[in-house]
């Protein structure tokens, strides 16, 4: 069964580096996640900090529960979580919509080793202003100190409220 946690991450993954699925692994994947038992394993593997569960568990829950599962792999380095978390939050995808987080989550995400997001990241940079950018920066400083993402997001969003 954690073949299939191997099979849904991969076909997760390739759709983050092209930006495309075709509708034959689309129509996989989508009856993978409706398995009781496939997801009751991703559940599990996930539960247990597998970083590649939490990754599939934050697509197949991409509103509501998804940013917290992208969060718990970002939180591990994993870079295609930081760059889908940051994706969530430049649209406010069950999440509060912020630029300077996507901005921030993207340069992560580029930093440990996501050349994909680069184009992704330069294009919120150009739709923030200076004190915006000044604001992630700080937002990234936070991030990098404490190792982790969720406090200093948080903290964030508290006291930067637009």
């Amino acid at each position: 069964m954690e073949q299939a946690v191997d099979f849904l991450y991969q076909q997760m993954v390739n759709f983050s580096q092209s930006g495309h699925l075709d509708l034959f692994t689309r129509s996989i994947i989508k009856t993978q996640l409706q398995d009781p038992n496939v997801m009751a394993e991703v559940r599990s593997q996930a539960s247990i900090g597998n970083a590649r569960a939490e990754y599939v568990l934050g697509y197949a829950y991409a509103l509501g529960q998804g940013s917290y599962w992208f969060r718990q792999a970002a939180h591990q380095g994993h870079a295609d979580a930081q760059f889908n978390l940051g994706f969530l939050y430049g649209l406010g995808q069950g999440v509060v919509q912020d630029n300077r987080i996507a901005y921030d989550l993207f340069d992560l995400a580029v930093a440990n080793g996501s050349q994909a997001v680069l184009s992704a990241r330069d294009q919120v940079a150009q739709q923030l202003s200076p004190a915006d950018l000044n604001a992630a920066e700080q937002l990234a400083a936070m991030m990098a100190q404490e190792k982790q993402v969720t406090g200093p997001i948080n903290q964030f969003l508290a006291s930067h409220q637009h």
